[in-house]
């Protein structure tokens, strides 16, 4: 069911009489045609690979609780197959750890947590400021939950949300005591702005850093040397922000630990008007890992930047009036240009004008004067919503920020840069539309192609489908009330419920959840009575492992077997990429691979690999100014033997069946299952293998049978039965024989000796009953 004539969205309608206007406009720019994605999509996987939950945390703040401050940690379930349970943990500034409640978590499901009701729980009632990092501990294969921190003051009108990360893993002693550097930049929307920035330290050992304060062109205008005691906080007043010179610059700051090992988050506050926003943070290149398949974005855009008179539909104080806001710094060791441009919808049309060209020296921070580049676009009185967009040429380490600002300071509106990439599915983490909050959604398509997508609204209970058409380099910008107070049955006959208040979202592509899309999307959770707006970090979906699926495996000697390579999504759902990726024998002559079709050419052992570049990976709070996801692709690698049979063991069963000797003769029958295994014990899982042998018996009074007849070629899982028989006329109870069995296989044209086959066999009465063993 689509959005129809929702407020901001574009009717799908009206994108047909758009079509020559805006490749007039793209073609005026000379800026080369953006198609939609059109990638195969992966199916299902029909055979799962096993998976192994391990121990795993994710760690972020600071959190802050006082007369003034509360903070409350959101979570989300991104799992959408599976419940599961986290255990948050606070760590207060000076290292003092409490353990909270373990949450339990529904598939797709949400959680709040009052940090200070928790601290008031254990009998901690604060006297002044409490603070801290909060640590969420988990046991899953992978990161299941995307989580923030929402510190708010509602007396004073600001609000603070900061993000949480996972340590990366280390691969020598020499990362965890290499140098580290983070940039961060500062801005002053007015003179009476000051800063703060926090300093968590994840370690068991002190750790000390250096911050230093600069301007726009990087010259010093601090220098702090801070200590953070053991997994505890330090929090650093930035007094050099209120006698700067500039009103704007840089934060950088050196320490030697793991690239995680502290957590480094601030803000800008003035308390007198309750401006807020949060300080942008990230290492200096934001360079690929090793040995990871690079997407570097060629453009980020700024979503949703409001000017102009404020929409009487969102219940602003008449006379708002908000002007947007945007800065760069380079945080690389080269200079960077950048070229900005302005897209905008007029009427149902999507506009764009091309801006000059910003080059930006290292450690270069510049504010875009756009009230001046409003006007020479020709929006110097436009009120309404547009998108800042940078086309950078892949050039990494710009730093961004964001925004729009009313003229008292008071509504701020924060807006993160996005890279501009394909991707799967977006996720965001939280929703609310009670208690005076309502939830802007920006969705921007970058392509000169229509795209489709699925809006879902997910809530307790349940989730509801938005079907949402966007015609090329459209933007569609709405209310989730509007949706709870508009929608009736989606497609599959979902209603929202009424009181539904709260909950998640994503967007995917209409045909499958693991569809490449092209989008860039933002959200904003405002009151306007309590004068409060935080942005909260999407969730990129996409790939958390790959895996061959047999591992290891086996294939028998001029035979062949399938593998597949799957990659396992962090919804919970797998994946089959085994016609997408590359194959690999790392011994051609041993086995040969093609689209996982293995062939065995001669006894030994491979390893087998695949890998496709071009499978989204799974990125949870994702708040850096990059594409989502950055990188893409994944391989897997299995150990595998070539087999040819040089056994058939016995599955012992000593069930009795009738007897069925001479006349003269008593003594009994037993059928045995025999499994044919290679050279390493492992069995060959082929049929038709066919079946012969004879056997030494030491003592003619007792009798053994061959191979039952049709029973002599193996299943598909290489196994056959068998039979042994003993009769005799003196079966007393003390008779025993020992015998030898010399079995073959004839397979493929090619007869295998195998190993003997050794067995005893024992009369207890000259009746039925009986027993086989193996010799002592």
């Amino acid at each position: 069911m689509g959005i129809r004539s929702r407020r901001y969205l574009i009717p799908r309608a009206a994108f047909a009489g758009i079509a020559i206007s805006l490749l007039a406009v793209i073609a005026a720019a000379q800026q080369p045609r953006v198609l939609a994605p059109h990638d195969p999509i992966a199916p299902e996987a029909k055979t799962h690979f096993q998976l192994r939950s391990v121990p795993g945390s994710i760690a972020g703040g600071p959190w802050i609780v006082d007369a003034h401050d509360q903070s409350i940690l959101y979570l989300k379930n991104v799992v959408e197959n599976a419940s599961i349970t986290v255990a948050p943990v606070l760590h207060l500034s000076d290292g003092t750890k409490y353990q909270l409640p373990a949450v339990q978590l529904a598939p797709s499901g949400i959680a709040k947590v009052d940090i200070g009701a928790s601290l008031e729980s254990m009998g901690i009632a604060p006297l002044a400021t409490l603070s801290g990092w909060v640590e969420i501990q988990y046991n899953w294969p992978w990161e299941p939950l995307c989580a923030y921190l929402r510190v708010v003051d509602l007396t004073r009108s600001m609000v603070f949300s900061f993000g949480f990360s996972a340590p990366g893993p280390l691969s020598s002693q020499a990362e965890k005591s290499a140098s580290q550097v983070r940039e961060g930049m500062w801005w002053k929307q007015e003179k009476n702005v000051t800063g703060f920035l926090t300093l968590a330290n994840t370690t068991p050992k002190a750790m000390n850093a250096t911050v230093q304060i600069e301007g726009n062109l990087g010259a010093v205008l601090g220098s702090h040397t801070i200590t953070v005691p053991p997994q505890g906080m330090t929090t650093l007043d930035l007094l050099e922000l209120q006698t700067a010179a500039t009103k704007e610059g840089g934060i950088r700051i050196t320490y030697v630990g793991a690239p995680d090992a502290l957590l480094i988050n601030g803000g800008l506050e003035d308390v007198g008007v309750g401006y807020s926003a949060n300080l942008p943070f990230a290492a200096p290149e934001r360079t690929p890992p090793k040995g990871a398949h690079a997407i570097i974005p060629q453009s980020f855009a700024e979503l949703g930047l409001m000017t102009g008179q404020a929409d009487p539909y969102m219940s602003f104080p008449a006379g708002t009036i908000f002007t947007p806001y945007s800065l760069l710094r380079n945080v690389s060791l080269s200079p960077i240009t950048v070229t900005p441009a302005l897209w905008w919808m007029q009427g149902a049309a999507p506009t764009s004008f091309q801006l000059p060209s910003i080059r930006l020296l290292p450690s270069q921070t510049y504010r875009l004067d756009m009230p001046s580049l409003l006007a020479s676009a020709g929006l110097k009185d436009f009120s309404g919503s547009l998108n800042m967009v940078f086309d950078t040429q892949g050039q990494t380490g710009l730093l961004m920020a964001a925004g729009s600002v009313d003229k008292t300071n008071t509504y701020v509106f924060e807006v993160a840069s996005r890279g501009v990439v394909k991707s799967a599915g977006k996720s965001l983490s939280y929703w609310s539309t009670g208690n005076g909050d309502d939830t802007m959604v920006t969705i921007w398509n970058p392509a000169d192609e229509e795209q489709t997508f699925i809006f879902r609204l997910v809530f307790a209970g349940g989730h509801y489908d938005d079907l949402m058409t966007l015609g090329p380099r459209a933007t569609a910008m709405f209310d989730i009330s509007d949706i709870i107070r508009t929608a009736g049955a989606d497609a599959e006959g979902n209603i929202i419920p009424p009181g539904t208040q709260e909950g998640s979202a994503k967007i995917v592509g209409i045909e499958a959840e693991n569809q490449n899309i092209l989008l860039a999307v933002d959200s904003g959770i405002y009151n306007v009575r309590k004068a409060t707006c935080y942005t909260n970090c999407p969730t990129c979906d996409g790939s958390t492992l790959f895996s061959i699926l047999f591992d290891p495996f086996g294939v028998a000697i001029n035979e062949q077997t399938q593998e597949s390579f799957t990659a396992q999504w962090n919804t919970g759902s797998q994946y089959d990429y085994t016609t997408n990726a590359s194959w690999n024998s790392s011994n051609t002559s041993v086995a040969t691979v093609q689209t996982g079709l293995v062939n065995g050419i001669s006894a030994g052992d491979i390893t087998l690999s695949a890998g496709y570049s071009d499978v989204p990976l799974y990125a949870p709070n994702y708040c850096a100014p990059s594409g989502c996801p950055l990188f893409g692709g994944g391989s897997g690698s299995a150990p595998g033997t070539v087999q040819v049979p040089t056994a058939d063991p016995i599955q012992w069963d000593n069930s009795n069946v009738a007897n069925s000797c001479d006349p003269g003769y008593s003594g009994w029958i037993r059928d045995v299952t025999k499994q044919v295994v290679d050279q390493t014990g492992a069995g060959i899982l082929a049929s038709y293998q066919q079946m012969a042998e004879s056997y030494t018996i030491q003592s003619d009074g007792l009798h053994m049978g061959n191979i039952q007849t049709g029973q002599g070629s193996t299943n598909a899982s290489g196994m056959f039965g068998d039979t042994y028989r003993v009769c005799s006329t003196y079966c007393t109870g003390s008779a025993t024989t020992s015998t030898t069995q010399h079995p073959t296989d004839t397979w493929n044209g090619q007869t295998y000796t195998l190993q003997t086959n050794s067995v005893v066999y024992a009369c207890t009465s000259i009746s039925i009953n009986g027993s086989i063993s193996k010799p002592q």
